[in-house]
């Protein structure tokens, strides 16, 4: 970032390397809605800058943003896996022990 003065303006100049993508631009590349990627940048989970009012993402963070995300989930799914495969860490499902999952209100007879 360089700060240049222009008369009573003081800018801030970014140079940015990679595009920047506007919101639809980055709702194809998820392949989600526009208002899902103002979800996720107003949450502050998408990596993005404000010009204005508008959302820009630049286009090389979002694919870190991917990569980190992807990883994340595989991680995740690991620890399912091998929790699916250590019978000690399962938990113990009504459907498992033969009953049914659904709920009777208090008192009612079966």
């Amino acid at each position: 970032m360089r700060n240049v003065q222009l008369g009573f303006y003081n800018l801030h100049i970014v140079v940015v390397a990679s595009p920047l993508l506007n919101a639809r631009e980055t709702a194809t590349r998820l392949r989600v809605s526009e208002a899902t990627v103002r979800r996720l940048a107003r949450r502050g989970e998408l990596p993005h800058l404000r010009v204005g009012s508008q959302i820009r993402v630049d286009a090389a963070e979002l694919e870190a943003w991917l990569r980190r995300d992807v990883s994340d989930a595989d991680r995740y799914r690991q620890r399912q896996l091998r929790a699916d495969a250590d019978p000690a860490e399962r938990r113990e499902t009504p459907e498992a022990r033969g009953q049914s999952s659904s709920r009777q209100p208090a008192g009612a007879k079966r």
